[in-house]
């Protein structure tokens, strides 16, 4: 099921949306209005003008969150463990002296960021950590996703004062149709109709008022940082070519061979004064057998000691791995040494005798820079994105007041206790 917090893809449209007004903005001076234009409810107006400009651009489709102000965002986020905590705000301005403000978190200027604030973007991680009947370790995984979604929210109020005052009419209806259609989305995946999602969002403390004025912010923000930075953005062919060279290894597929084994480790004979004449004797008979025609794996499975190290209870048949990768070397370089389907003779490793049958071996590959081309494009445009929202975000901060209630995560820690641990529910 999708996030109810991921952007539709039709979102990533909005890209060529300021491309298609750039020259009525350059045009506006200073305290001029731009002549408003009609979005329309897919397309942006004008924007199919503009299409060469942006065609084949490999930029991220997905809007992506501001990272922290402090450090650029990492280019693959969702992982599954939270990141650690941070007591502090780097980068933003804290006065002396928190205190709390209204009924809200954080103050950034005369905006108030509240709980629900910063509990609705993880709403649906709360719920999977809800799920667990250890509050102790719930209310360890809240804290460790409180301080960096605090953080968010505050380069989230700083951009979007910014967005708001300099986004023109026809941008402005197109992110509300956007917004309409996410929230089309929730209601559908909710069971169909508006009353269903309201009932699950009074269930977790919230509204679809709220709703919709946490869709509007976020994507907001998005768009208008996709917006601003867009235009800075770029590599020249040479530079993408120093990178691949640089970066070699990430484009080169190893050599891999897959064997199938029948192992005898001495560490499973006793005595060990006769372990190797008795792995000798053991060995000895196997290949006899593997020789006659036996099946191979029928022969592990019956002979071998090796157990479920040495794979035994699937005959012997390892998967695909690099070369290099096997501890056993000697018993990895017989098999790369023959034909697939060819048997060694008994092998004198490390550890034990071993016979092995190659299965398969796949030659190396290395990706020729033309097929690459796009994918570090895309990747150095993401770290770039990062970069430069870092960047904005810092530069905004300076001229900003910020202030922090006291007791903020520990009010946010209660209400997530209170709403998605399910052993407040009993």
């Amino acid at each position: 099921m999708k996030s109810n917090f991921s952007i539709p893809n039709r979102l990533a449209t909005a890209l060529m949306l300021w491309l298609a007004i750039a020259t009525a903005l350059s045009g506006c001076g200073q305290g001029q209005s731009p002549e408003p234009q009609t979005a329309g409810t897919d397309t942006p107006p004008q924007a199919k003008a503009q299409a060469d400009v942006t065609a084949g651009t490999p930029f991220p489709r997905t809007l992506q969150d501001p990272p922290a102000a402090a450090e650029p965002a990492e280019s693959a986020r969702q992982a599954q463990t939270p990141p650690a905590p941070n007591d502090s705000y780097e980068g933003y301005t804290l006065v002396d002296e928190p205190r709390i403000v209204a009924a809200g978190l954080v103050r950034v200027n005369d905006r108030t960021i509240g709980v629900h604030d910063v509990l609705a973007p993880l709403r649906d991680k709360l719920r999977v950590l809800g799920r667990s009947g250890d509050e102790k370790a719930f209310r360890a995984a809240v804290q460790r996703l409180v301080v960096p979604e605090m953080r968010r929210q505050i380069g989230q109020a700083l951009v979007l004062d910014e967005a708001r005052r300099r986004l023109i009419e026809a941008e402005t209806k197109y992110i509300d149709q956007q917004v309409q259609d996410h929230l089309r989305d929730m209601i559908a995946e909710a069971g169909g109709s508006q009353s269903k999602l309201q009932a699950q969002l009074t269930a977790e403390g919230s509204s679809l008022s709220e709703m919709t004025d946490v869709l509007t912010r976020q994507i907001t923000v998005r768009y208008y940082l996709q917006k601003t930075l867009l235009p800075q953005m770029g590599f020249t062919r040479r530079e993408l070519a120093r990178y691949y060279h640089k970066h070699i290894e990430d484009f080169t597929q190893p050599k891999t061979v897959q064997m199938q084994i029948f192992a005898l480790p001495l560490a499973q004979f006793n005595p060990a004064s006769s372990a190797r004449a008795e792995a000798r004797r053991i060995a000895t008979e196997a290949l006899g057998r593997i020789r006659a025609g036996e099946d191979f794996g029928k022969v592990v499975r019956e002979l071998s000691r090796g157990g479920g190290v040495y794979r035994a209870a699937q005959g012997g048949v390892w998967d695909a791995m690099p070369v290099g990768s096997f501890r056993e070397e000697k018993v990895e370089a017989a098999a790369l040494a023959q034909a697939p389907g060819d048997v060694s003779d008994i092998i004198e490793g490390e550890t034990g005798l071993f016979i092995v049958k190659t299965l398969e071996i796949h030659p190396g590959a290395v990706t020729p820079f033309g097929e690459a081309q796009e994918d570090i494009e895309r990747k150095l445009r993401t770290q770039q994105y990062d970069r430069l929202t870092a960047e904005h975000f810092r530069r905004l901060s300076a001229k900003a007041t910020i202030v922090e209630a006291p007791d903020a995560r520990q009010l946010v820690l209660q209400q997530a206790v209170q709403l998605y641990w399910q052993g407040s529910r009993k």
